[in-house]
């Protein structure tokens, strides 16, 4: 056995028992400015204040989904009974969706019997020639990109979305598309097959949704409206 072994497995057991560690970016588009976003000293608590009214706070990801009702300028969200992993939250103001991105790990205790099995099955798997089959990409949900547009301006809102929703957002487009007031109004949907890296990207480029090519969702959208023009 190679002398390194041992030192790795202290190394990565040293590491994985640090503790509880979250990572928030918050938002700092131009459209999130009117929202406040921060965690507190202590780092388990998010905190939310706006001038105008904070209708609702989601938080998700591909197994967890909690909605948490404000109705208020600011919210204080316990962060603490979040299970680890990496979490879109979305906060309501009026039609607006601001969305932020925050990763939760918990201290987690890896034997080294488990550690040299997993590296057995390493070696095991590379001595073996078998076929590599294609893999179907799971939708994990849908990025909704919406413009209502009217003749004092225009509000336009992003945020994921699930399959439910989208229905009834297509449903109600397609009823505007057919009215003098809304006809104007624009809706596009994207599925997205890695929300985690879907969003890193999107909080980098504003505009990645537009991407021509992309492995974290379907550039061709799901659904556009006929004034789709975003």
């Amino acid at each position: 056995m190679n002398k390194s072994f041992p030192s790795l497995i202290l190394l990565i057991s040293s590491f994985l028992m640090q503790g509880q560690q979250i990572t928030f970016q918050k938002n700092i588009n131009f459209q999130a400015r009117e929202l406040e976003q921060s965690l507190n000293k202590n780092r388990d608590s998010l905190y939310l204040e706006s001038d105008k009214i904070i209708y609702q706070v989601d938080i998700f990801n591909d197994n967890y989904s909690k909605s948490i009702s404000v109705n208020g300028n600011e919210s204080v969200i316990d962060l603490d009974t979040l299970p680890a992993g990496k979490f879109i939250i979305q906060a309501r103001l009026k039609r607006k969706w601001i969305v932020m991105y925050l990763v939760k790990n918990e201290a987690t205790e890896i034997s080294e019997k488990s550690i040299i099995v997993a590296e057995a099955s390493k070696d095991q798997n590379s001595d073996n020639n078998t076929s590599v089959k294609k893999l179907t990409k799971k939708r994990t949900g849908f990025w909704v990109v919406h413009e209502s547009i009217t003749g004092s301006g225009s509000t336009k809102s992003m945020g994921f979305k699930n399959k439910e929703e989208v229905s009834r957002l297509i449903a109600k487009n397609k009823a505007e598309l057919n009215t003098a007031i809304a006809m104007n109004n624009k809706l596009v949907v994207y599925e997205v097959y890695n929300t985690s890296q879907f969003m890193r990207n999107q909080f980098k480029n504003p505009s990645y949704f537009k991407s021509s090519e992309s492995k974290a969702f379907n550039v061709v959208p799901y659904y556009s409206s006929t004034s789709y023009s975003i």
